[in-house]
């Protein structure tokens, strides 16, 4: 890095391993937490009625929005005013 970046320092091991540990902790490299609980999760969804599955998701499309559905453009051609000259 140093020979890249004028003004660069190098690191030394335990710099490093301070920054790998700060990296781990900021972008969930570590096993367990909330990932263990994704196969549970799954079994509750499973386990969820059609309608429950709808109401689920209309309160998570009232809080976040339609930003993570994967039929955007479908959405947004729906709601698009349609024009008395036509």
């Amino acid at each position: 890095m140093p020979a890249l970046f004028f003004g660069a320092r190098e690191v030394d091991y335990w710099q490093a391993m301070g920054i790998l540990l700060l990296s781990k902790i900021l972008f969930g490299g570590f096993r367990g937490g909330c990932h263990g609980r994704w196969k549970e999760r799954r079994q509750h969804w499973e386990s969820m009625t059609p309608e429950e599955r709808e109401e689920l998701k209309g309160h998570f499309k009232s809080r976040w929005g339609n930003w993570c559905s994967s039929n955007k453009g479908e959405d947004k051609a729906a709601s698009k005013p349609v024009s008395s000259a036509e």
